[in-house]
């Protein structure tokens, strides 16, 4: 027979309590221990909840149960719409604000490119006046040295 080192054996395992059956809590009992567990809108008590085994649901607890379950919803979609218009309204801020900075770019943009512009005017010009002027000293020259 071989044994673990550091550990050992009981002859009899003890009992724990886990397998043994326990009471199923009551709807009421239930719902209340799930609310202090921490459980989210979806485990909320019914307000006019009846006691499930003595009144029958009626159409007056169906509605009730309707319209407070309508209020949640149009609470959390009026939220979130809410939270979506102020995001909307950041975005609009913030494009606003690329969209004036792009407008001052362009305006500088079409600046350079009309100072471009003159600055090859006076280029081609110059080069104008160089060629005439190399041409009349060689014309000069020419003239000159022939006669």
């Amino acid at each position: 027979m071989s044994q673990q080192k550091g550990k050992k054996i009981p002859d009899r395992a003890e009992k724990s309590g886990f397998f043994t059956a326990r009471p199923a809590p009551s709807r009421a009992q239930g719902q209340h221990e799930a609310d202090q567990d921490g459980g989210g809108d979806d485990t909320l008590p019914l307000h006019n909840s009846p006691d499930p085994g003595n009144l029958p649901v009626t159409q007056e607890f169906l509605r009730a149960c309707l319209d407070e379950m309508s209020d949640k919803l149009l609470n959390k979609i009026q939220a979130s719409v809410t939270a979506l218009g102020k995001d909307i309204q950041e975005l609009g801020e913030r494009t606003a604000h690329v969209e004036n900075r792009m407008g001052e770019y362009e305006e500088a943009h079409n600046d350079l490119t009309d100072h471009v512009k003159a600055l090859e005017q006076k280029l081609t010009s110059a080069q104008l006046k160089l060629s005439d002027l190399e041409d009349r000293s060689r014309g000069h020259t020419g003239i000159d040295n022939a006669s």
